[in-house]
């Protein structure tokens, strides 16, 4: 986006001088901080869509939610909360001091799963009037079978080099569409929709201070929250992650537990995390969405081979991890 838009949208929010300028931004939209004299702001700008719905839910929740740490959004100079130009939506956050979480002692594990049962109960307190995303198990719905199918059996030529993988992935699709009857038997709630390091600052004692970016927040499987933490973690052989796993549930049991039945499809949920992280960003690929990821095609193909690796390891551990979160 250019400077000139970017200074379009501002002046809804800010008069008089500022400064842009350019930092980390998320995988979905662009961001920008702002600085004015002593005041700092974080303006995001949607790209993965111009449905001003969507903003709104997200903002409802912002301005609802209770006991944890959430951004705060900014009114423009009107009295507004969204901003449209040239077909792009626009919000306006206070700036948040932190880093993004970097999981590195046990203690921080512990403290992330107690941070997404506060999380997770905050939640399940609210509700929305109006439609926001679809749930994760309506891959159906969100993703009709024949997109899947043509990408994965006919691939891009810079994609032929993973031919084996994404039949793994659309076996994982075919099996998850499957599923649907089951999942939809489990207790729903809101979710953040989102949870991973990026959207988790940390404080200078590496404690978790702030949760960002509820774009995605909808009505889903409770499980599925957590599910979309543990596929963030899982990634380790299995003698480096049980410690950190068994901390993430001591923290995440002191505020919720979870049934049988949703332990025991756990490891099929995190499956589904990481097939729509994949799904959605071959859709971006194919539709050529903007954002400021470099190398697309690296950033996609990384995103497949993640799942294939997370499959392994759930072929493996699936059980184990079933009987973890059983015992603890």
């Amino acid at each position: 986006m250019e400077d000139n838009q970017l200074r379009k949208i501002l002046s809804y929010y800010l008069q008089g001088e500022y400064q842009i300028n350019q930092g980390a931004s998320g995988m979905n939209n662009l961001t920008r901080f702002i600085e004015q004299k002593d005041k700092k702001y974080v303006l995001r700008v949607y790209q993965n869509h111009c449905n001003k719905t969507l903003v709104e839910v997200e903002q409802a929740i912002l301005k609802s939610i209770k006991g944890v740490p959430v951004p705060v959004v900014i009114p423009t100079l009107n009295g507004e909360w969204i901003v449209s130009v040239d077909n792009h939506l626009a919000v306006l956050f206070a700036y948040q001091e932190g880093i993004n979480l970097k999981l590195e002692r046990l203690e921080q594990y512990r403290n992330y799963g107690e941070m997404i049962g506060h999380l997770s109960q905050s939640l399940a307190k609210l509700t929305i009037e109006v439609e926001g995303y679809l749930p994760y198990y309506e891959l159906d719905l969100a993703y009709p079978n024949h997109q899947i199918s043509q990408f994965c059996q006919y691939p891009y030529d810079e994609f032929k080099h993973l031919e084996e993988e994404l039949r793994i992935v659309e076996a994982v699709y075919d099996e998850l569409v499957n599923m649907k009857p089951e999942f939809e038997k489990l207790p729903k709630q809101l979710i953040h929709g989102d949870i991973n390091a990026s959207n988790l600052l940390m404080d200078e004692e590496g404690m978790i201070s702030r949760i960002l970016d509820f774009e995605f927040v909808t009505k889903d499987l409770r499980a599925m929250e957590i599910a979309i933490c543990l596929s963030e973690v899982l990634y380790e052989g299995k003698e480096e992650i049980w410690a950190k796993l068994e901390a993430f549930i001591e923290g995440l049991n002191q505020s919720l537990s979870l049934s049988e039945e949703e332990i025991k499809l756990l490891p099929s949920l995190i499956l589904l995390r990481r097939l729509d992280v994949v799904i959605h960003f071959i859709i971006n690929y194919r539709r050529h969405i903007s954002s400021e990821i470099k190398r697309k095609g690296d950033f996609l193909a990384n995103q497949i081979k993640k799942l294939v690796h997370q499959k392994e390891w759930l072929d493996k551990y699936a059980n184990d991890l079933i009987e973890y979160f059983k015992r603890y």
